[in-house]
């Protein structure tokens, strides 16, 4: 998230400034958080994920503002430091016009508290189950231990939100309340979004149909019309949602609800 405010600056230091060769650098940190890294995720895997590399990312930052202090003085050390530190508060507490997972900042309190009231929502009014939903919250439902429910709710579970998910699990399995939710963070296509300019590469092309080429969000209203459905609870935190949909034969026959 921006890291390169505080390491761009400290690169530029260390190969332009003189000084910085007094520096007393012991490699010893790093490279033995670094060693400990690869054979504990060679030995219990892992997926690549940013946040596996916060004990490294720490020593990094502490070797930065080193340099930075040595090399650029005091004055020019406070201001680095500073827009560094204000870098990181925004990004942190804010979301970028580029794709990323949401548990890369504060965003992902947004798709809890979401998840929570959803589950809320369901537990105190809706008495239809299974309840049609995606990971994580089929867990969040069942699992009472996470602290979401005070009771189990029965689900029914798909592996996203797209129409061809949808129309697979209603042709063979029978529900009356769905609980669709944002799977993925879609910025929006401002001037500001970097992947509106990179479209114009073909490397950048390839890459994203290869590992990131994904539809984005149904909504709730296109989820609602391919179960002939209508949504009961919405609720929404930024470009995040999440809504409860019934079936309308439930809501048309309530005798039918158990």
């Amino acid at each position: 998230m921006n890291l390169f405010v505080l390491t761009v600056p400290a690169l530029c230091v260390w190969f332009f400034r003189r000084g910085t060769t007094q520096l007393r650098t012991h490699p010893g940190p790093l490279v033995g958080v670094c060693l400990a890294y690869v054979m504990t995720l060679s030995w219990v895997g892992g997926a690549a994920l940013a946040r596996y590399m916060l004990p490294a990312t720490s020593v990094l930052i502490i070797l930065s503002i080193a340099v930075l202090r040595v090399g650029a003085g005091i004055q020019w050390w406070s201001l680095a430091v500073a827009v560094s530190a204000a870098a990181f508060a925004i990004t942190l507490n804010s979301y970028p016009p580029y794709h990323f997972a949401l548990d890369d900042n504060l965003a992902y309190c947004d798709f809890i508290e979401l998840q929570a009231d959803g589950a809320h929502f369901l537990q105190e009014t809706a008495n239809s189950e299974p309840v049609l939903t995606a990971w994580p919250a089929t867990d969040e439902f069942s699992q009472t231990y996470l602290g979401y429910t005070n009771r189990s709710l029965r689900t029914l579970s798909v592996p996203d939100f797209e129409p061809a998910a949808l129309i697979q699990t209603t042709a063979k399995d029978s529900f009356q309340t769905a609980f669709v939710f944002s799977q993925r963070y879609e910025p929006l296509n401002t001037v500001f979004r970097p992947g509106r300019y990179l479209r114009v590469l073909a490397f950048w092309k390839r890459a994203q149909m290869e590992f990131f080429d994904q539809p984005p969000n149904l909504t709730p209203e296109a989820a609602a019309t391919r179960l002939d459905a209508e949504i009961v609870w919405r609720e929404t935190r930024g470009p995040l949602y999440a809504a409860v949909l019934e079936k309308r034969a439930v809501r048309d026959h309530p005798q039918q609800i158990r």
